[in-house]
């Protein structure tokens, strides 16, 4: 059980590199159907707790929902990442924060967009991790915020850091 579960979140967490969210969506659906029944030493590896795992599926969701335009489905799972236990691995808080910000600026709320990327980018100072990938889509939402607000070297500076940091 431990290790279809691992493989289920493995799958649902390759939505940025798939060219189907919705495959994504339906394997972070069977990984948090099976998360609840895991104990730790089911997993194939220590460091992923089903806490984690839980983190991860609800991130990866989110990020689906969001890349075929589910925006309130997109937000609900970015937020419940956020208020699971998982979200205190400082790359996963990130890396939701970031994905809520572009939910929120993709949908013309950039005050919330900008809220989510700028708390990402502190605490990604905050933990000497801002160059880290988890960061990226922090930068792409404040490029989007700058975009809308006419702010053209702000976007141009963030989208590459962004696309710098996706990229990697």
């Amino acid at each position: 059980a431990g290790e279809t579960t691992y493989a289920q979140t493995f799958l649902a967490s390759l939505v940025h590199w798939r060219s189907r969210p919705d495959v994504s969506i339906e394997f972070a659906e069977r990984a948090l159907e099976g998360i609840d029944s895991l104990v730790a030493p089911e997993l194939p590896a220590t460091f992923l707790s089903p806490a984690i795992l839980r983190t991860i599926a609800l991130m990866s969701r989110g990020r689906a929902h969001l890349f075929v335009g589910d925006f309130p489905q997109a937000q609900q799972s970015l937020e419940e990442a956020l208020r699971s236990e998982g979200a205190g691995y400082s790359v996963l808080r990130i890396g939701a924060l970031g994905a809520l910000a572009l939910v929120h600026a993709w949908c013309g709320r950039t005050r919330e967009a900008s809220d989510f990327a700028a708390e990402a980018q502190a605490l990604a100072r905050e933990r000497g991790q801002q160059d880290h990938p988890a960061t990226a889509e922090a930068h792409l939402a404040t490029a989007l915020v700058a975009l809308t607000k006419g702010r053209l070297d702000r976007a141009e500076a963030a989208l590459r850091v962004g696309a710098r940091l996706a990229s990697t």
